[in-house]
């Protein structure tokens, strides 16, 4: 089943501050709510071809999910895929500046719903809904903290 999970907020700093952070996989467990761990399987830097493994607790479920970065554009654009979890997706970052000043960042899951996901999709569906936005909730706490 093909889905599209898509989040957006606006954050109170500059677009390249934001995407610096957000970006780096290193942060992902300061703000996406479900990855506990980062295994680099490249060397740093953040490029395209980097892969990593975030250690993953969905669920109640603990999953390792291997990416690979197919597209960075610093500042702008994040994309990297993942094959090895019941979502293999796409995940789309995107940062703008906003009219008030700050940065929209925009997150979007697409993928395709397998095993036991599918068959519960519409809960499924809802589970990653909340936890992209509680996600993007809490990058924007951290990130406008003094």
């Amino acid at each position: 089943m093909a889905t599209d999970i898509t989040a957006t907020i606006e954050i109170k700093k500059w677009a390249v501050e934001v995407a610096a952070f957000a970006a780096h996989p290193d942060n992902a467990t300061k703000w996406q709510v479900n990855i506990k761990s980062v295994d680099w399987k490249s060397p740093p830097p953040l490029r395209v071809g980097t892969r990593f493994v975030f250690g993953s607790s969905s669920f109640g479920k603990k999953t390792s999910l291997p990416f690979e970065v197919v597209k960075f554009a610093p500042g702008e654009q994040l994309i990297m895929r993942n094959s090895g979890d019941a979502f293999p997706k796409e995940i789309i970052y995107t940062w703008r500046p906003s009219e008030m000043g700050g940065t929209q960042m925009k997150m979007i899951q697409r993928g395709e719903l397998t095993g036991l996901s599918r068959i519960f999709s519409i809960f499924s569906i809802r589970a990653l809904q909340r936890s992209a936005a509680e996600s993007l909730a809490r990058l924007k706490t951290v990130i406008e903290a003094p």
